[in-house]
C-alpha cells in the first residue's frame, strides 16, 4: 500500500491510498488554507476505514509543486516527517498542469527514483520581505 500526498492544488489537498498502481480511496478537501488543520487527520481517517496503519505503507508519494507556499511547504514536510520516523521510502514528482489526476500522476511516480527526502517546489518567490530599493 502507498499514500499519495498533494497540497499544490488551488483549492485544496488530496490524500490517497494506492494499491499495485491503482487508487484504492482517497479523501479530498476542497478548501484553501487548510492543509496545516486536516492534512494529517484525512490521512488517519484514510488509513484507519481501510483497515490499515502506518507499519503497512510501503512508499509515499508526494507532489512536490509547484503550488501555494504554505500549502506545498506542508504537504512535503507531512511527507518527509512521516518517511523519517517510519523508515518509509518516497517518491515524488512535479506537477504540470491543475488538471492532472491521481491517476495522472501514478505513471510518473511509478518511474520516479526513491528517495530519502524531498525539497518542495513553489509556484512563485516567496513574498516574505520588503524589496530592497536599487
Amino acid at each position: 500500500m502507498n499514500v499519495y500526498i498533494d497540497t499544490t492544488l488551488s483549492n485544496g489537498f488530496t490524500v490517497s491510498l494506492l494499491d499495485s498502481l491503482k487508487e484504492v480511496d482517497s479523501i479530498s478537501v476542497e478548501q484553501v488554507y487548510k492543509e496545516a488543520e486536516e492534512l494529517l487527520p484525512s490521512l488517519q481517517l484514510l488509513l484507519s476505514r481501510n483497515n490499515q496503519e502506518i507499519k503497512n505503507v510501503k512508499e509515499v508519494w508526494v507532489v512536490s509543486g509547484p503550488g501555494r507556499f504554505s500549502a506545498t511547504r506542508i504537504g512535503v514536510a507531512v511527507a518527509n516527517a512521516l518517511c523519517f520516523a517510519a523508515s518509509i521510502p518516497m517518491r515524488s514528482i512535479k506537477r504540470n498542469s491543475l488538471q492532472e489526476t491521481v491517476a495522472d500522476h501514478i505513471t510518473k511516480f511509478a518511474k520516479a527514483r526513491v528517495t530519502k527526502h524531498v525539497e518542495p517546489v513553489y509556484d512563485k518567490a516567496p513574498n516574505i520581505t520588503k524589496p530592497t530599493p536599487e
